[in-house]
């Protein structure tokens, strides 16, 4: 808006530019919604008004030559317009009698089920203070009919009001209501919403400015078959006017939360939404920036909002007009929101907890009122390494032995984002006993092995005892990451890894097998992701022991190709290989003949066709001797690099008395649910028959529980996974 003011004194001027500056702030931005969530953010909205082609005052027809010449005119006279080209009157799109005005745009949601969890209407204009009624009832309230339904009325509380006088006789204005309940009493969410009965002036104010009025939706809403994101939405009432001398204004956004891991484009984006921007208004000698948005220090243009001209009365999606509004004119004259792509660009980093916005102005006059972000939250890929040599060296475990188990956990070079609360535990089998003081871990910096205490809880790792079904169990747990403390785990990024070292002492000549187990946490903390580390010794009772110098292969979801090397063989009848899902249940995949004994290295091949697709799937090796008796290997897990079933919690998170799990099957496939709380006692045990295709399978009666954090392991045949929900 051109603020060109006719003053009769210098007192007068002086006053004026005094109440400017002082009013350059009307409401501090303030944080309004922020959560971690599988969804998203959108804003919709349209202008409340638009230039009629006839004389003023007069309702007449639209000039929508002018209304869609994007980029040359604003609410200012320029010389090649008609005098009458601030004649701004209101428009109504309803055909409804009870309303004099009114527009609408779209909602558009993704597919799939939406839940609403934040809404907001705001609307605005310019309006003189003789047409404002007592206690600003009429700027206070509004009429809003969904896709389905009525219209409704709604009226704003004072204190969501916020209004600045531009000039002795009319003041600019913004008013906001939550409509989150009123969208999800809707029976249909999704389509056309309509907004009547706005406040505000019409008529031609000439060089004084230009009356507009508008209005905007923002909504948040949840989807469980999205990605989980960072959603933060910001509101308030910042005038930004050169006020005889270029203006800039900054704010510091804070509570940004942006996820971990690097970003593209579309894995965040922002929208934005001013009052009063004109496309007239750009560069000039005296500022060539013009009427600028920078973001931490960056300055953001696209196809339709120059560098020079963010703020030009445009509604658009990176670069592009919405279309999806009545009346659909380019220029909106008074009201400009975009929403625009920021991942790997503006200062927009991985793990940014605030943001930096800058407005500048060349003679325009404008009021920046909301700011949303959603950015895609990035998955760690962990994994976890187990080895173990005993003291002799023979890799045969005699009785009263001291074995030192090595576990290696990291997240993976290519993870596109870190792990959070990160811990690796491993439990001790009744075999063996713990050698005191004997834990460790890695300082990659020192290049060294720093000892850690077995008390609980005086720094990152310890040495306990937790009772479950089966009794008593031992083991020990570290903390991993960086930031990780006594009753935290820490971060870590890509690539980055914790090596633990420990010992214990075998009670028995027995093979042992053990199992650890690493979890980190998606960076909202809602998700975790599981790796297990194997590590197997024969005993010295055994008869066999095989000699294996590496056993490995890979896995690409149908067949599996097998590789071994035996240093030596005696009396050797035959190799079975055998296959398991679960690392617990193995059967026979075929046999490789032998019949004899070898002092040289051999090497052996074997081709699993695997049926079901399993996304892992654990071998080991069966030495059978021609006198029958047999010695299993280690254990050999091997990841499909093809995902083929899909589970997912689908709420309600924090749950009451039930929740639900959806799945996605390719084939017919046997589920078992287990509800597990913090010290690892299961309290639950459910079996399903997941069938192919989508499946919803819902535990109830879990009224029983206490209020905290419990953790749902679903088991298939094929793959694991854990989910971690909140009992209210």
């Amino acid at each position: 808006m051109k603020a060109k003011f006719l003053l009769l004194s210098a007192l007068l001027y002086f006053n004026f530019i005094n109440q400017l500056l002082q009013a350059q702030v009307i409401r501090n931005f303030s944080l309004i919604y922020s959560d971690n969530i599988k969804g998203g953010h959108t804003m919709i909205g349209n202008t409340a008004m638009a230039i009629y082609s006839s004389g003023s005052g007069s309702t007449g027809t639209v000039n929508t030559s002018l209304m869609n010449r994007f980029g040359n005119y604003g609410n200012g006279k320029t010389s090649d317009e008609v005098n009458d080209q601030n004649n701004m009157q209101f428009l109504d799109i309803d055909g409804d009698a009870t309303t004099a005005r009114s527009t609408s745009s779209n909602l558009v949601l993704p597919e799939g089920t939406n839940t609403i969890k934040f809404a907001r209407l705001y609307w605005g204009g310019r309006i003189n203070n003789s047409e404002i009624t007592s206690n600003d009832l009429n700027i206070r309230t509004i009429k809003l009919k969904g896709p389905s339904g009525s219209y409704s009325s709604f009226t704003a509380t004072p204190t969501q009001l916020d209004q600045y006088d531009i000039s002795s006789s009319s003041k600019v204005y913004q008013t906001y209501i939550d409509i989150t309940g009123f969208i999800t009493s809707l029976s249909i969410k999704t389509g056309t919403y309509t907004v009547a009965d706005i406040a505000g002036s019409t008529g031609n104010m000439g060089s004084g400015g230009g009356y507009f009025a508008g209005w905007t939706m923002v909504v948040v809403y949840e989807n469980t078959s999205l990605n989980y994101n960072s959603i933060r939405v910001y509101d308030g009432y910042l005038q930004v006017f050169n006020g005889g001398a270029v203006t800039t204004r900054s704010v510091t956004l804070n509570g940004l939360n942006s996820p971990s891991g690097p970003m593209a484009p579309g894995d965040a984006y922002l929208s934005v939404m001013t009052w009063e921007g004109d496309a007239g208004l750009a560069a000039s000698s005296s500022n060539p920036l013009g009427d600028y948005l920078k973001i931490n220090g960056s300055i953001y243009s696209d196809l339709l909002n120059p560098a020079a001209n963010m703020w030009n009365g445009t509604i658009s999606k990176n670069g592009v007009h919405v279309a999806t509004k009545n009346p659909s004119y380019l220029n909106q004259f008074g009201i400009d929101l975009d929403e625009i792509n920021v991942g790997g660009a503006y200062g927009i980093n991985e793990n940014q907890t605030s943001v930096v916005i800058e407005f500048g102005t060349e003679a325009d006059q404008y009021f920046s009122s909301l700011f949303a972000f959603t950015m895609k939250m990035k998955d760690p890929q962990i994994q976890l390494d187990k080895t173990v040599t005993d003291a002799s060296g023979n890799n045969i475990v005699e009785r009263d032995e001291i074995l030192t188990y090595v576990l290696d956990g990291f997240n993976l070079p290519t993870a596109p984002g870190h792990s959070f609360n990160t811990a690796v535990s491993d439990t001790l089998p009744n075999a063996v006993s713990y050698v005191p003081n004997s834990l460790k871990i890695w300082n990659y910096t020192t290049s060294s092995w720093n000892v850690v205490t077995d008390i609980n809880g005086d720094d990152v790792a310890k040495f306990d005892s937790a009772t479950n079904i089966s009794g008593t169990v031992y083991y020990i747990h570290v903390n991993a990451g960086t930031g990780a403390g006594n009753a935290n785990g820490g971060e870590l990024i890509e690539g980055q890894h914790v090596k633990i070292m420990f010992q214990v002492k075998a009670k028995f000549g027995t093979s042992i097998i053990n199992t650890a187990r690493m979890i980190g946490w998606n960076q909202s903390l809602t998700v975790p992701f599981i790796d297990d580390g194997f590590a197997a010794l024969p005993g010295s009772q055994a008869p066999l022991a095989i000699r294996l110098v590496f056993f490995n292969g890979n896995y690409n979801g149908m067949r599996s190709q097998l590789h071994w090397q035996v240093a030596a063989e005696d009396n050797t009848g035959f190799y079975e290989v055998q296959r398991s899902f679960n690392a617990i249940d193995f059967k026979s995949a075929g046999i490789i003949q032998v019949n004899g004994s070898s002092t040289s290295t051999k090497d052996y091949s074997f081709t699993d066709v695997v049926e079901n697709a399993p996304a892992v799937v654990y071998y080991r090796l069966n030495e059978v001797g021609l006198d029958g008796k047999s010695f299993s290997s280690n254990i050999l897990k091997l990841r499909s690099t093809i995902n083929t079933n899909k589970m997912s919690l689908n709420g309600p998170n924090p749950f009451t008395n039930y929740i639900q799990l959806h799945a996605t099957l390719q084939t017919q496939t046997d589920i078992s649910v287990r509800v597990i709380n913090q010290y690892g006692n299961i309290l639950i045990i459910k079996h399903f028959k997941g069938q192919n295709g989508s499946n919803l399978f819902r535990i109830d009666q879990l009224d029983f529980l206490k209020s905290g954090m419990y953790v749902v392991d679903v088991h298939t045949p094929y793959e694991n996974q854990s989910f971690k929900i909140i009992k209210q």
